[in-house]
């Protein structure tokens, strides 16, 4: 008997060969449930771009079936899509026909020696009447869907059929037993701890913007997916209430699991240490996902009840219920549990099953039909010049700004300056939550001047004036519709007039424009910016974690409007958000960013040693004194309970770890440069003595909040 920390990749597929328990014998409810479902695909195909004809050969349309397993179900969704772009062809420019080809792609413990025998002959010659023959080049792709599979844009249409409620593995701390999420006696999320569910949400979350990072990677220009897999409805809105996946995965099995422990068959902790890598998600969990990648929009979104368990008398014949069940749920998990447990053990689990559906077997009939999903304007910096607007009060960005120059221009010689033709280079730089103030200016000096002096010194000994080696730049003043732009633009000299800084010298040598929008989103072109910029914003969340103002919710922050301080489920929210934020950012950036581009960024950190709940300095910022003064509120019936603890600050300063693990994780960039600086004191406005001056130093810090 092993534990469940095995590598997922060798051991996780469905059941293969052509047993009684094999998947393709018992794959007869999900071939029925994807016909009801056919007509979706081929609205889904509709969206489709056509490729353009190549000069010489037939338009090729490349596709693939992730989480193909080894039943006829996938080559159902071969000939689906090659019919249907065929008669989509017809007619057409391209109606000397398309050629295919089809990826077959599952973990490498997929049975692909089944599948492959079951594949047709491949046509000689492709006819409109050779409609028994297979008409497309057929491959085989082992891996994960979880992870990169093909190359960049080269695949026209994704399909994945009761596929991706699997999970990449079971979360981390289910299976530990000094772990909150520990889920004792139990081996699916169903009916399990809130600390167990939000576990299996957050992997869920995990895998499906993994998922999607790859497929938007690989899916070529107007390309679509088709997506089904096991939901549940809204209605369940807690993750540890499956609706009626359980009767997969949770009830029967989990109680025939129970009955070996009583008998002594097996130990309590063989149970504990396993779990089902599954989770049914609700509609909105799903769209969450795909809506913070942010590379696709869904055209269709729907839980469809599927057919209910195929057996021919399911009231006369009880037997053939259990057995029908509990085949069902072993081609599924069968693997996994052998791999547990043992073969011999697998047997007696089932065994059990079979005799508990036996016992239940009228209402399963109709039960096991289960559902399947079928594929900023507030926040700104305060505008306007007045004693509380970010012009008056972001001397302190300044003088920190002004520190970090020197940092600005070493990230600024790795840019990698593009060979151009004729005419003068355009280098393009944008500054991301530039606010309204004067330090988006002096970055933007800062980078034009800079880049000038490289591009003079590789312009030597090519021109006969140094001058002549100068490019032309455009700068991106970019934060969300709400920033206070007319400020900003007011700020702006003429070109060729004095810009902002001491004494109003130098010019502005480079054209201006204004991008509204988050910088958790996609702002530019993809390949359109040389250089980003983000200074002392993206401690910013794009929201404030769902579940801190949830009063149900374990990590609600009571009497409370900051993370510093609170709960530690306060404090992974808070993480997980900027986590996510972080994430998001990075992808986007990633498609917007030239190759040889650079980044600077700065935003507010907090030291390796404090964890979530200990935000460091910034609690003088966005805690203590602040929250202190709601409280006072509070206390003083100006406000109730509920009005605070509704509000949250939405902002998270990181540790260099916690920055660097984003990074990492996202694979796009590489850190030449990760530090923490202490910033400047507070500047305080007063030709008096600022250290006792009290109602200078109170102002100053209430006008900066």
């Amino acid at each position: 008997m092993q534990e469940q920390q095995q590598d997922f990749k060798n051991v996780f597929c469905m059941e293969g060969g052509q047993g009684e328990s094999s998947y393709i014998n018992n794959s007869q409810s999900q071939s029925r449930n994807l016909k009801m479902m056919l007509y979706a695909l081929e609205e889904t195909l509709d969206k489709i771009q056509l490729p353009r004809h190549r000069p010489g050969n037939k338009p090729l349309l490349t596709a693939a079936d992730l989480g193909c397993s080894c039943g006829q179900n996938t080559l159902l969704i071969a000939d689906v899509i090659v019919d249907h772009m065929t008669d989509k062809s017809f007619g057409s420019k391209d109606d000397d026909g398309l050629e295919f080809c089809f990826y077959f792609s599952d973990l490498p413990s997929n049975d692909f020696n089944t599948l492959f025998h079951l594949l047709p002959q491949q046509a000689a010659a492709a006819g409109r009447d050779g409609r028994q023959s297979r008409r497309y080049f057929a491959a085989a792709v082992p891996g994960s869907f979880h992870d990169r599979l093909f190359p960049e844009r080269s695949i026209n249409v994704f399909t994945s059929t009761f596929s991706l409620h699997w999970l990449s593995q079971v979360p981390e701390g289910v299976a530990d037993k000094r772990s909150a999420a520990y889920n004792k006696d139990k081996v699916f999320v169903h009916g399990a701890s809130q600390a167990t569910g939000a576990a299996y949400r957050r992997q869920f979350q995990s895998d499906m913007a993994r998922f999607l990072r790859c497929r938007a990677t690989e899916l070529k220009a107007g390309g679509v997916m088709f997506l089904v897999c096991l939901g549940r409805p809204s209605l369940h809105a807690c993750p540890t209430n499956q609706g009626r996946v359980q009767l997969l995965y949770g009830a029967m099995f989990e109680e025939s699991w129970g009955d070996l422990v009583e008998e002594g068959t097996i130990g309590r902790e063989t149970m504990g240490s396993f779990n089902v890598p599954a989770y049914a998600a609700t509609l909105e969990e799903f769209g969450e996902a795909v809506g913070a990648d942010g590379s696709f929009e869904i055209n269709r979104l729907e839980l469809v009840i599927t057919s209910p368990l195929a057996v021919d008398d399911p009231i006369r014949d009880r037997r053939a219920v259990g057995r029908a069940v509990a085949n069902y749920v072993r081609s599924l998990l069968g693997p996994l549990v052998d791999a547990h447990v043992g073969r011999a053990v697998a047997d007696e689990i089932f065994v059990r099953m079979q005799r508990r559906a036996e016992a239940r077997a009228e209402e399963l009939v109709d039960e096991m039909r289960f559902p399947h999903i079928d594929m900023k304007n507030v926040f700104c910096m305060k505008g306007g010049q007045g004693e509380s607007s970010y012009l008056k009060n972001s001397k302190v960005q300044f003088r920190n700004l002004q520190m970090m120059l020197r940092a600005l221009e070493e990230t600024l010689d790795k840019v990698v300056l593009p060979h151009h033709g004729p005419g003068r280079l355009l280098l393009t730089a944008a500054d991301l939550g530039c606010s309204c103030g004067r330090n988006t200016l002096v970055v933007a000096d800062a980078i034009v001047q800079h880049m000038t002096k490289l591009c003079r010194r590789r312009g030597k000994g090519e021109h006969g004036d140094d001058a002549a080696a100068d490019p032309e730049f455009c700068f991106y003043f970019s934060d969300l519709l709400s920033n206070d732009f007319n400020t900003l633009f007011g700020l702006l000299p003429h070109c060729g007039a004095a810009s902002s800084g001491e004494g109003g010298r130098g010019r502005r040598h480079y054209f201006a424009a204004a991008v509204p929008g988050s910088f958790h989103d996609r702002l530019f072109p993809e390949r359109s910016i040389d250089v980003f910029t983000s200074t002392f914003c993206l401690h910013w969340l794009s929201q404030v974690p769902e579940e801190v103002a949830d009063k149900w919710s374990p990590a609600y922050n009571k009497e409370k409007v900051f993370v510093h301080g609170g709960s530690e489920e306060t404090g992974a929210a808070y993480r997980r958000q900027f986590q996510s934020d972080m994430a998001r950012f990075l992808r986007c950036r990633a498609a917007e960013l030239k190759p040889g581009g650079a980044m600077f960024l700065v935003f507010l950190g907090r030291p390796s040693s404090a964890g979530p709940t200990d935000q460091g300095r910034s609690l003088s910022l966005f805690g203590a004194m602040f929250e202190e003064s709601w409280r006072d509120l509070v206390g003083e019936g100006l406000i109730d309970g509920e009005r605070m603890d509704s509000f949250n600050v939405p902002s998270y300063a990181a540790t260099l770890e916690e920055f660097r693990e984003v990074v990492d994780a996202d694979g796009s960039f590489e850190v030449n440069r990760l530090e923490l600086v202490m910033g400047s004191p507070l500047a305080v406005d007063d030709d008096d003595d600022d250290s006792h001056d009290r109602r200078a130093v109170g102002r100053t810090v209430a006008n900066n909040q």
